[in-house]
């Protein structure tokens, strides 16, 4: 593996700390070495690469995920693709996600086998592709939300067997459906779509065998005895209350904000959404998203997905900055925060010594215009270049 000197024009790290200019980051056999003012590195056989004109971040982490879904046709018709295009097109977003400058994603369930074997594929270096955490698929009640895409299971016993299977099939992290949702026609996004007892179930076993929990939900009573049941994120929680933040700040939850899938399908501009999918979000979903500005007053951990808008994480950090989160914390939300939701952040999130060289680089100043984070001309994971090149 390369070393290399990588020389940074302003290096925003990621852990909260003022920008900083001329420095360069030493990265040794894929990880952060040292970080340096201009022209005082001294490691041998290293390549420099100058980014000097650019803005140096963390790589980005994209906590919700659905690599074969693309967002802007209906779900249902999607999953029902043979598993073979399925992969394929998972295959291409993996790509398109990586170049987009996300380098670590927590998918929140696929088809069949399609995580692990996408996950395989970019680990065997046959596909280029994010640092993947999969949750294989998620599993629902029968007939519940999202049904269609994962497994079903019916009981406490029943989640259990279901968890155990998935982790034995390679999952990485466990995604339960605690509310209706959108995508799923029939389904009331508030209503609680598992039993208390088939939630505190799932949640106790998936923590049992070592795995996190991520839990589908928009709102209502699933949401509360989710998070009092341990779970350790609740994705999505456009129809959260005050007293739900309030809840989850308590327990540690996180929260894995999707907005703007939301105002996207709102936005009357995509004529191919199922009209039952608009009618659930029309009414509620601008409102909804004033909750953001509660979530950023509290101790809370707020992480961002894209959702089905693979490599669009950068559009979800700069809602936050309109619902009340500053610059530098929406940016946190898309780096550190992700990888406090991913229990990577020990190795990942900011670009100190020690940890793995995900390095990301952009035109522009990402705090004064997120933007900039649409076109990522350089990225580095795991010490490896994707974009850019040596200089």
């Amino acid at each position: 593996m390369s070393n290399y000197v990588i020389r940074c024009g302003t290096l925003i790290d990621g852990t909260g700390a003022d920008p900083r200019s001329d420095v360069e980051i030493e990265v040794v056999d894929g990880v952060i070495h040292e970080i340096l003012p201009a022209g005082l590195s001294n490691l041998p056989d290293a390549t420099v690469v100058d980014l000097s004109d650019l803005t140096v971040l963390p790589g980005l982490f994209d906590c919700h995920e659905h690599l074969g879904l693309d967002f802007g046709t209906d779900e249902y018709e999607q999953a029902m693709e043979p598993s073979e295009y399925y992969a394929a097109k998972s295959a291409i977003n993996a790509e398109k996600i990586l170049r987009a400058g996300i380098t670590t994603v927590r998918t929140a369930g696929d088809k069949g086998n399609t995580g692990t074997v996408i996950k395989r594929a970019i680990n065997d270096g046959v596909i280029a592709g994010p640092r993947l955490l999969t949750a294989r698929r998620l599993v629902a009640r029968s007939g519940g939300h999202g049904w269609f895409i994962g497994r079903e299971a019916d009981g406490p016993y029943g989640f259990r067997a279901a968890i155990r299977d998935e982790v034995r099939l390679g999952a990485d992290v466990i995604k339960i459906m605690v509310s209706g949702g959108a995508a799923t026609e029939g389904s009331d996004v508030l209503a609680a779509d598992m039993t208390d007892e088939e939630i505190v179930a799932a949640i106790d076993e998936a923590h049992r065998l070592g795995r996190r929990v991520m839990a589908h939900g928009h709102g209502g009573p699933g949401v509360r005895t989710a998070v009092q049941a341990g779970v350790d994120s609740i994705e999505h929680g456009l129809l959260l209350t005050k007293d739900d933040l309030t809840l989850m700040a308590e327990h540690g939850t996180a929260l894995v904000s999707t907005a703007v899938y939301g105002l996207r399908v709102v936005s009357g501009t995509v004529d191919t959404i199922p009209q039952y999918v608009a009618d659930k979000l029309q009414p509620t979903v601008m409102d909804a998203l004033e909750t953001l500005r509660f979530a950023a007053t509290l101790p809370l951990n707020v992480a961002v997905g894209s959702d089905t808008l693979h490599g669009a994480v950068w559009e979800e950090m700069d809602v936050l900055t309109r619902y009340g989160f500053s610059p530098m914390a929406a940016l946190q939300a898309g780096t550190i925060n992700g990888a406090k939701v991913c229990g990577l952040d020990s190795k990942l999130g900011t670009i100190e010594a020690a940890k793995i060289a995900d390095i990301i680089a952009v035109e522009g100043d990402p705090l004064q215009n997120f933007g900039t984070l649409a076109h990522v001309p350089f990225v580095m994971r795991d010490g490896q270049i994707y974009v850019g090149g040596e200089i």
